[in-house]
């Protein structure tokens, strides 16, 4: 089994999202499991598939049988693919991302949030100031030199059915893949390398307490 950290183009975000849901399924056939109060909780990519996941047009294409996440906690997630349509039904979903995050952008997540709001979701947003990304992690802040990230590229806006649309020439391409526009960012000039994560003083402390009282509220109905 090789790593996908280095070379994220392997799986398609899709297929992240895909994951979760199936997880969705699995976990609301166990007994005893309450399969109406179920969360889904993901970091970084992981926080882009949970919120992938969240989101109506995504779910209503996998056979979920009727079961939705209940809600949604994304941390500091790559929000480069948004859906036209951010229809997360009653799905209570938050966003939470380090104002210095350089290797995902918190304006990108900053408008994702506002967006769903404004087609009626249940959403939250929080910026955690002089954060990095993965500011919830204890250890200092590293720099990565040889990290490959394009936090600035224009956002890839997903349709109705799924398909991307190119930013540039506005049409919708059902054969285009995550790989495609990853090349269009950097053939664009948007690519850029290093990259630094990690958390600083009270900022994981911060994070526990936002995540714990975000689950006690979501959960509790």
């Amino acid at each position: 089994m090789s790593s996908t950290v280095a070379n994220q183009t392997q799986f398609s975000f899709a297929a992240s999202a895909y994951d979760v849901l199936a997880a969705l399924i699995f976990v609301s056939g166990i007994p005893g499991i309450d399969a109406t109060r179920i969360g889904a909780q993901g970091h970084s990519r992981g926080g882009s598939a949970v919120l992938a996941a969240g989101m109506r047009k995504f779910s209503e294409a996998h056979p979920t049988t009727g079961v939705d996440l209940k809600a949604v906690y994304s941390v500091y997630p790559w929000c480069g693919h948004q859906f036209l349509s951010p229809d997360i039904g009653d799905t209570k979903v938050r966003i939470v991302i380090g104002e210095r995050d350089n290797w995902c952008s918190p304006q990108q997540a900053q408008g994702y949030a506002q967006a769903i709001r404004l087609a009626g979701g249940d959403v939250s947003f929080r910026l955690f100031a002089e954060a990095e990304h993965s500011f919830d992690r204890q250890p200092p802040i590293e720099t990565t030199p040889d990290a490959a990230v394009a936090p600035h590229a224009p956002t890839i806006y997903l349709s109705d059915s799924g398909a991307m649309i190119h930013p540039v020439s506005g049409v919708e391409d059902a054969a285009a893949t995550d790989r495609d526009l990853m090349i269009y960012g950097l053939k664009a000039g948007f690519g850029v390398t290093g990259a630094s994560l990690g958390g600083q003083g009270d900022q994981p402390a911060l994070f526990k307490r936002d995540m714990s009282d975000f689950w006690l509220d979501a959960l509790s109905d």
